[in-house]
């Protein structure tokens, strides 16, 4: 079942704790429980997928970042990130289905129309590239050496600094 993690439980951040665990040897904060119960508790879009036991096997984050825009009011931005699934789950979809149900919850907000949604996809795992491209989400360059991850990839990256390709949903 895919839905919003609005209001997580201890066992919810100690599940998400050993997600982020598995799913990255490094990332661009340090993985440790209050930075998960940071992360998921600071007033961001959390989509998580659980099993038929309701344990969570998967989750992201829709970043909402609110920009004054002189003489125009506000820009939302909102960027698909901290993507992680348990190796066990993978290959189901549930990235794909979490991504359409947070771009669905961010158009049906206030303003949700003319948000930027955006995700930026590690360019060296094909599996959320392409789980990106499967939520209509349209690819739109990448950044290269952009920043430090270490996780599952499909071929080298070199140096320390991994590509991102940068996905924007219409």
């Amino acid at each position: 079942k895919i839905s919003r993690l609005a209001e997580p439980y201890d066992q919810d951040i100690e599940t998400l704790f050993k997600l982020y665990q598995e799913a990255y040897a490094k990332y661009t904060f340090e993985i440790t429980r209050s930075t998960v119960k940071e992360i998921v508790s600071n007033g961001n879009i959390v989509i998580v997928a659980r099993n038929s036991q309701r344990e969570i096997v998967s989750s992201m984050i829709a970043e909402h970042c609110l920009i004054p825009v002189h003489g125009n009011g506000n820009l939302n931005l909102y960027e698909l990130s901290d993507y992680a699934t348990f190796k066990t789950n993978r290959g189901n979809g549930l990235m794909t289905a979490m991504q359409i149900e947070a771009i669905r919850r961010i158009r049906e907000s206030e303003n949700g129309e003319k948000a930027i949604i955006y995700a930026e996809d590690r360019a060296a795992w094909t599996a959320v590239n392409r789980s990106s491209a499967k939520a209509g989400l349209i690819y739109s360059g990448t950044l290269l050496q952009h920043c430090v991850l270490e996780s599952d990839r499909d071929f080298n990256e070199t140096g320390v600094y991994e590509n991102l390709n940068v996905w924007v949903a219409q």
